[in-house]
């Protein structure tokens, strides 16, 4: 089995190639990869597009145009996992976590109550969002969002107000 390349040997790899072999490296690593290309589109372009473009496919799994919304937790993680991946900032990963929660949440107001393990994903959804506006400082951008977030649970089962409303007041000191 290689053995597992550090930081400094890839450092070494890429002053071995020059100005002229990175940027040959960079050129074929975004015509393979298609995460480099999604990081590079973020990167250099307007960062609201690459978010519509995510919560666009969100939505796809929780409300498709024909059909059945199928809600699948695996699907809707590698969405939010994609994106952090190419996210150009942290406000952008929140605003799409916030809208997985959001979805959720009409998704059972549309269909009706769910099981448990939809709604333990909706909360540590939530709480994962929650945890990352108070990493950033962020508590009064996003508080009355979050609060809002709970209102739209209080007719749901499986004690999903009460998950919601501890970690607001856990993280939001209330």
């Amino acid at each position: 089995m290689p053995t597992k390349l550090t930081k400094s040997q890839f450092e070494k790899h890429l002053q071995s190639l020059g100005p002229a072999g990175v940027y040959r490296e960079i050129l074929m690593l975004f015509s393979r990869f298609d995460q480099v290309r999604e990081y590079y589109e973020s990167a250099l372009a307007d960062s609201s597009e690459i978010l519509a473009e995510y919560k666009a496919k969100l939505q796809k799994e929780y409300f498709p145009k024909r059909g059945d919304g199928k809600a699948r937790s695996s699907e809707a993680r590698k969405i939010v996992s994609k994106f952090k991946k190419v996210a150009k900032n942290v406000e952008d990963v929140i605003d799409l976590i916030l809208y997985r929660v959001e979805m959720m949440l009409a998704f059972t107001n549309a269909y009706g109550d769910i099981d448990m393990p939809f709604y333990d994903t909706l909360c540590r959804a939530y709480e994962e969002a929650c945890k990352l506006i108070v990493k950033h400082n962020l508590q009064e951008k996003y508080k009355a969002q979050c609060e809002e977030m709970i209102d739209k649970t209080h007719n749901f089962g499986w004690g999903v107000t009460d998950d919601m409303e501890q970690t607001f007041e856990e993280y939001f000191k209330v």
